[in-house]
């Protein structure tokens, strides 16, 4: 499949949506109001075609970051995140990572 049929598999998949939802209500704290605006979103680092894009819904276009190489992906994306969101505000804790990668047996 193409990146935009998975896309409109996956929000045709009405149970995937409730049990998202229903995770989503079981958290420890009260969720937002869907209408409320938040300071924070996810965005993701992808390798396309030897350079590594930043997606972000709040952005208009990808960012293209410059080469990188299956090799390099990681430390690429590591850099990158010091640089551009780390060194901005370097007391700011409120950020998580997270790489999803092939095990060793894939």
């Amino acid at each position: 499949w193409i990146s935009a049929q998975r896309g409109h598999a996956l929000e045709a998949e009405s149970d995937l949506k409730e049990a998202s939802e229903t995770s989503a209500l079981g958290g420890q704290t009260e969720p937002p109001d869907r209408e409320d605006e938040l300071d924070n979103h996810f965005i993701c680092f992808v390798p396309v075609e030897g350079h590594l894009y930043e997606l972000d819904g709040r952005k208009a276009f990808p960012i293209n970051h410059g080469p990188t190489s299956p090799e390099t992906f990681l430390s690429d994306a590591a850099r990158v995140i010091k640089v551009n969101f780390m060194a901005l505000d370097p007391d700011n804790y409120n950020f998580n990572v997270m790489a999803l990668v092939l095990g060793d047996d894939e």
